[in-house]
Formats: structure tokens, C-alpha cells, sequence
């Protein structure tokens, strides 16, 4: 939002120095998941963004992103969302993340490329290998 606002006032905002994108050296030190309960809300904001998307022919994408052991279903999302993904678990190396929510540099890499290749390859299948490979 701070950097939406600054926009707003004609300053330049921080993240389009780093394309949006910054590297997080550190890796993880605890060993607990990620286990906040999941709040089923509906939002009309998102149900406009649909709408507007449909009526113009224009696909629109959904996805968790990775957290650290979570044990939160996001199965609500994927009745609720069109072109849902739920990719919070699809790494599970503490060595990929800074903290429970947020990959580090090295974890970013690697989500990168199992997005891009699920997303704009439609390597579905090897999203599946990465899900069952044991760290």
C-alpha cells in the first residue's frame, strides 16, 4: 500500500527498483509450520476483478504462494477462484524460506521456475513430482 501511495503523489515507489523482487539472505531458524486458520470471507472486490475479466475474455490467475510446513487448506479458494493454484506446499526445505511466509532468494528461484513452468509451460505433472520429493 506505501508504495501504491507514493505513486499517487508522483514519487517513485521502492519496488520498481528491484522489479518488485527482493532478495532475502537469511534462512529460517524455527521449526514450526505455518498454521493460521483459514477464514472462508467473501470479497466483493475479487468478485468485481472476475467479473470485469469475464466480460472482457481476459484469464485470470489464482495461487497461494509457499509456506513453511502449512497445514491451512486453501480448498475454499479453489471452489471460490477460477484458475486456482494452491502451491503452499510445494517447497519444504527450511533452507528455502526467511521465514514462515516468505521464501528466501534462494527459495524465490526455485518457486520462479516451478511457476513459470506450471503457469507458461503447463508442466503440470512436474509440480506433482515436487510435491512428493522428501527433504
Amino acid at each position: 500500500f506505501r508504495n501504491v501511495s507514493l505513486i499517487m503523489f508522483g514519487k517513485r515507489a521502492t519496488f520498481i527498483n528491484n522489479e518488485g523482487f527482493v532478495f532475502l539472505n537469511k534462512i529460517y531458524k524455527g521449526n514450526d509450520g505455518f498454521s493460521k486458520e483459514f477464514v472462508k470471507k467473501h470479497n466483493n472486490v475479487i468478485d468485481d476483478i472476475i467479473s470485469i475479466c469475464r466480460k472482457k475474455g481476459k484469464k485470470l490467475y489464482f495461487f497461494t504462494s509457499p509456506y513453511y510446513k502449512s497445514t491451512v487448506s486453501f480448498s475454499y479458494l479453489e471452489e471460490y477462484l477460477p484458475n486456482y493454484h494452491d502451491f503452499s506446499n510445494v517447497l519444504r526445505n527450511k533452507k528455502e524460506f526467511a521465514d514462515l511466509t516468505h521464501l528466501n532468494g534462494y527459495g524465490a528461484q526455485i518457486f520462479t521456475n516451478i511457476f513459470i513452468d506450471y503457469y507458461f509451460f503447463n508442466k503440470r505433472d512436474s509440480i506433482e513430482i515436487i510435491n512428493h520429493i522428501a527433504y
